[in-house]
């Protein structure tokens, strides 16, 4: 899949594909124990494939994570979902699902609903929840080869009630 790297060093982009050819030791994803066609993003670092290689050589050797908390971030959202304004007749849980992006810059970006619980109202308090948490806050991004990253993240909510 061509992108906007690819297409501006079309000779890496060659390169890679070869690259990709030899690569023989894919274990296929699996969902309820039968193969799935999935996509995943594969970072190649030309330099490291040459004069930088070392044996051994993983994107983990070169690769330093964002010090973003996800599960820390979860229990700050949790503490400002203000159910007081939220009526609910009936019981049961109700799960939404967002995604975000810790940017190049260290802050949040992209933020979405992906899975909605169906009430629009509910949908709304999570991410105001979500905003509320972000305000004026910022991470150290995910680098690689000490150039920052963006990262995404998928954060789930369900509430019993």
């Amino acid at each position: 899949m061509e992108n906007k790297t690819s297409q501006e060093n079309k000779c890496s982009f060659e390169l890679s594909k070869e690259v990709m050819k030899h690569m023989d030791k894919w274990i296929p994803a699996k969902i309820d124990g039968k193969e799935t066609a999935t996509i995943a993003r594969i970072l190649i670092y030309m330099d490291d494939l040459f004069e930088n290689y070392k044996n051994g050589y993983t994107i983990n050797n070169v690769m330093t994570k964002s010090d973003f908390d996800v599960q820390e971030f979860r229990s700050e959202v949790v503490k400002k979902v203000d159910m007081d304004d939220f009526t609910f007749k009936g019981k049961g849980n109700l799960k939404i699902k967002t995604k975000f992006a810790i940017n190049e810059q260290g802050e949040l970006d992209e933020l979405e609903m992906i899975e909605s619980s169906g009430l629009k109202e509910f949908d709304e308090m999570i991410l105001r929840a979500i905003k509320r948490t972000l305000k004026n806050r910022k991470w150290t991004p995910a680098k690689i080869h000490d150039v920052p990253i963006k990262s995404t993240f998928i954060l789930p909510f369900s509430i019993k009630i």
